[in-house]
């Protein structure tokens, strides 16, 4: 086997014939600043050949209908073996999606309820049989000959449905007797149940004879209990003749529990919030449900109910049922229909929002006259926000709902399930004593422990020891990962690239492969100083497995740990791909390369002169208890830059983008969002708005780009209208957008590229044979610009614009700042979809420094804002916070890199552990003042910076 992966004369992107030698077997990092080719050498040239070579070794009849995948433009690649990549970027927006399914550990925890998990009774909670329906009716079988059984499934009410929409079901469904609490009732009966009290239904599916030739059906009744009573059946044995110390014995040994109900097998599908078997009916498995409430369905409260004050409406007079319903509701509880709707009691205003809640009243005519008095009927009411609900979700369920009645709903939690995901049924099975939702929401440490010391039946070791064998490996590499305070059940979409990485850096852990080649990108991130440890002996496992590691990263702790460094620049962009440096860290000090002046103190981030005290106003929040903030203070002191900081899970997040964030958000902005809980925030008023500069995508598809999320596109496209050639052929700026039929090609239809899905491998990704890539029609195209048409400037880098565009000032203006924050590199016409978070932050706030008119008294929330940057990034960073803060403004950032913290002007640190071990407001202050606090791990490496 070759020693090392030989890479001769890479020219991707900005490499300039890049020939690099990368030994095998070893941890390699590569660095420079962004921009400078990291990227193009590890993923475009290593991952893209070892993609390409893959798909070649395909067979012919698998490569059917594949469209080849191009060389990346590299003269020859040798000594690759298979590649796995594990990116950072956060690509994760399915809701469904979590840490256990991320993980793999979900399928597992499944089959793990489905064998050991116990039922327990819904009505007394005791321990219930679980058996297979031919046990059950084998068992049944042994009642006397005669005896008459009856079967009868549970039922439950869900969110937005009444008792009388429950029994009306039941009834058309062709059942005629239901069991409620004990009593048995014909379904012609006139049954009133009080909507406002919980009620145990049960559902007569059959009787059935004990008789030999009856096995059959009663395998058929039994199974359909089953199936509408979500796995649980209740039986009842009738006949005079039979002594009742026998049934009860025989019944009792089947059920286990005086309420006679019994539990069927239970498969591992049962347990899932993705299946229709185990997923809540009301939120289908998502936690949480859109719900309208009374204020957003008012359209104009000084309107009278005569004149429809809602959006959406069951009172207009002009039909039949709307206004019987008005007149009979205003007779029976006495208001004027001509009342503006602001000016009705609260009482009404009750009524017509959540229904009469069970109470009758007479239906009256549409005119208002009563009907005759053999014609007369009484009705309830269930409510226009109750009307409203059940209408979306019906909607939800035949796929056609509208986007315009989307404002008229906010997510909440789920009524029902309670944000578990999963149907209460589900619940009611348990390993010691712990159901499947309470188990996911044990840290990854508490889920060690408890498998550890769970009981275990002799009968069932066997069939669960291979099973825990796997899940004690998974979960054994999350915790050496870092990842411990993470819990099962925590959604993907509110993880950070970084944790996302670790996440699939674990998996790969515990594969056990060798002869790999791994590339990753910045697995620190999102990592505290006290953590960087744990990947660094992550990565150097993979290594010692016999693999090689290949890392972009700018860590400092990293990158003195690697065996190889490979530093590519000097500069971004065109001032870049260049290997400046290679060898290990001693050599790399002993040159004269950027990574070698800061190695050497040479360069570096100074502290400042002064650290800025502030307005002397403050925004305080009181009492923050969400997630896992332990009831804390924190004190925001205005016009200064603030850094929160502490362990990856401490509770930073929680603190700003749950609590804060979406506290001013929901007061100031958009009552439907809802915040984290807290007591109070004081001093709001002391600020004029509040941005959110996080990491999320500018644009979420491939047609958003730079230039469109700065607003320039359309000045550039304006630009090619007003040309001389342009008004001759009669286009206008329409014919210079490729989102348009008038101005796109055809065969990829203005995306410049061809996606061919595959179903086992990464879909490929191929140039355009027709438009080149440039995703315009030719015609377009010949429509020049100073000398350039649209596609051409689209493909300029940032710095290149700035020449193009001097003498035009509003696009001069905007990119000049992009400029200013390291991102000249970037293309105007770059999807939005391959820039990282890092590059996406950096872009909105950019966008916020470049505009003309800027408030003050602004409060910018930032994420992680050094994500993916080198130190002299971070420096250009700082200068850019900076600016915003001598304008007035407070800049509040979440933040692990040391450099960016120490020249802060003030820290709240959290923690001190992650999990239940953190949530404490462990210290605030300067970082002078930081440094002085033993119990915080910040201030431990904090004070190398300071001292």
């Amino acid at each position: 086997m070759e020693k090392s992966i030989s890479i001769k004369n890479a020219r991707e992107n900005n490499l300039k014939n890049v020939s690099v030698e990368i030994p095998r077997d070893s941890f390699v990092v590569i660095t420079g600043v962004s921009g400078s080719g990291k990227t193009s050498l590890a993923y475009n040239v290593l991952y893209g050949e070892a993609q390409r070579r893959f798909l070649q070794s395909l067979s012919s009849a698998s490569k059917t209908g594949m469209i080849n995948m191009p060389k990346p433009d590299v003269d020859m690649v040798n000594g690759l073996s298979p590649v796995i990549s594990i990116p950072q970027k956060r690509s994760i927006t399915n809701p469904r999606s979590s840490v256990a399914t991320l993980t793999d550990l979900s399928s597992y925890v499944r089959m793990l309820y489905s064998v050991l998990g116990q039922a327990h009774c819904p009505v007394c909670n005791s321990v219930i049989n679980s058996y297979s329906i031919n046990q059950m009716v084998d068992h049944l079988m042994n009642l006397p000959e005669g005896t008459i059984l009856q079967i009868f499934a549970p039922v439950n009410k869900i969110y937005d449905e009444d008792y009388d929409y429950l029994l009306t079901d039941l009834r058309n469904k062709g059942f005629r007797k239901v069991l409620v609490n004990g009593i048995l009732y014909n379904m012609k009966d006139n049954i009133q149940l009080n909507e406002e009290e919980r009620y145990s239904i049960y559902v007569a599916v059959d009787e059935v004879s004990i008789l030999k030739d009856n096995y059959e059906i009663l395998v058929a009744s039994i199974n359909r209990a089953l199936d509408i009573g979500e796995n649980l059946v209740k039986f009842n044995v009738l006949g005079d003749d039979i002594p009742d110390e026998n049934i009860r014995k025989m019944i009792n040994d089947l059920m286990g529990c005086e309420h006679n109900i019994v539990a069927g097998r239970y498969m591992p599908k049962d347990f899932s919030a993705n299946d229709l078997s185990g997923a809540c009916p009301t939120c289908q498995g998502l936690g949480t449900y859109k719900v309208t409430e009374p204020r957003l369905l008012i359209k104009d409260s000084k309107k009278s109910m005569k004149q429809n004050p809602f959006y959406i409406s069951q009172f207009l007079l002009t039909d039949r049922n709307g206004a019987a319903r008005l007149y009979s509701l205003a007779n029976h509880y006495g208001f004027d229909i001509d009342t503006p709707y602001e000016e009705l009691s609260e009482n009404i205003k009750d009524v017509l929002m959540y229904g009469t809640k069970g109470e009758r009243y007479e239906l009256l005519r549409p005119n208002g006259e009563r009907y005759d008095e053999n014609k007369r009927r009484f009705v309830s009411y269930e409510g226009l926000v109750n009307y409203v609900n059940r209408f979306y979700k019906k909607s939800v369920l035949e796929g056609s709902t509208s986007k315009q009645n989307e404002r008229l709903f906010v997510d909440r939690l789920c009524p029902d399930c309670k944000g578990k995901k999963i149907k209460r049924s589900r619940l009611l099975v348990k390993i010691d004593n712990v159901d499947i939702y309470t188990f996911g929401c044990l840290n990854i440490t508490e889920l060690k422990n408890f498998l550890q010391n769970m009981y275990i039946p002799e009968s069932k070791k066997g069939s669960v020891q291979q099973l825990l064998a796997e899940l004690s490996l998974k979960l054994n590499a999350l915790i050496e990962i870092g990842l411990e305070y993470l819990n099962l059940g925590r959604s993907a979409n509110s993880l950070s690239g970084g944790e996302t990485q670790r996440i699939r850096l674990s998996t790969q852990i515990g594969l056990d492969l060798m002869g790999m080649i791994y590339i990753l990108d910045e697995p620190s991130i999102g990592l505290h100083a006290r953590d960087t440890y744990r990947i660094i002996g992550a990565l150097k496992r993979l290594k010692e497995a016999g693999n090689t590691v290949i890392v972009v990263e700018h860590d400092m702790d990293i990158i003195k740990t690697a065996d190889y460094i490979i530093e590519i620049g000097p500069g971004a962009g065109i001032h870049g791909g260049e290997i400046v440096a290679t060898g290990n860290i001693h050599e790399i000090q002993q040159g004269n390369s950027l990574l070698g002046k800061y190695l050497n103190d040479i360069k570096g981030i100074r502290l400042p002169k002064k650290r800025r005290q502030g307005s002397g106003k403050s925004i305080i929040i009181k009492g923050a208890k969400e997630n896992n903030l332990k009831d804390i203070n924190v004190n925001i002191p205005l016009h200064t830059l603030i850094c929160v900081t502490g362990v990856s899970g401490s509770g930073k997040s929680s603190i700003v983008n749950e609590v804060l964030y979406k506290a001013i958000i929901s007061k100031t902005h958009d009552t439907r969002v809802l915040p984290g809980c807290y007591d109070s925030i004081e001093g709001i008023e002391n600020i004029s708005d509040i941005r959110n500069i996080d990491q999320t995508p500018i644009g979420r598809s491939s047609r958003s780009n730079v230039a469109t999320y700065l607003g320039i596109y359309d000045s550039i496209r304006n630009l090619y209208a007003n040309t001389e050639e342009a008004k001759s052929k009669g286009y206008n700026n329409t014919y210079f957008s490729f989102n348009t039929t008038e101005g796109r090609c055809e065969n990829c239809n203005g995306e410049g590229r061809i996606v061919m899905e595959l179903q086992f491998v990464q879909d490929i990704t191929t140039v355009c044979p027709v438009c080149k890539g440039q995703r315009y029609k030719s015609e377009i195209l010949s429509v020049k610009y100073s000398g350039k048409n649209i596609a051409e400037v689209l493909d300029l880098t940032v710095e290149e614009a700035l020449g193009f565009f001097k003498d035009v000032n509003g696009i001069y203006r905007k990119i000049k700042v992009l400029n200013k924050l390291g991102l000249g590199y970037l293309k105007l016409g770059q999807s939005s979809s391959s820039l990282s978070g890092g590059e996406a932050q950096r872009i909105k706030l950019g966008k916020e420094l470049g505009k003309l008119k800027k408030k003050k008294d602004n409060l910018y929330l930032l994420d992680e804002p050094t994500t993916g940057l080198h130190l002299d990034d971070i420096e250009k960073l700082i200068l850019a916070l900076d600016e915003l803060v001598n304008q007035g403004n407070t800049v509040l950032v979440i933040e692990h890199n040391l450099d960016l913290i120490k020249v802060a002007d003030y820290i709240i640190d959290l923690g001190p552990g992650a999990g239940e071990k953190g949530g404490k407001l462990v210290a605030e202050g300067s970082p002078e003042e930081i440094i002085e606090n033993n119990d915080s791990y910040t201030s431990k490496y904090l004070k190398e910076y300071l001292l």
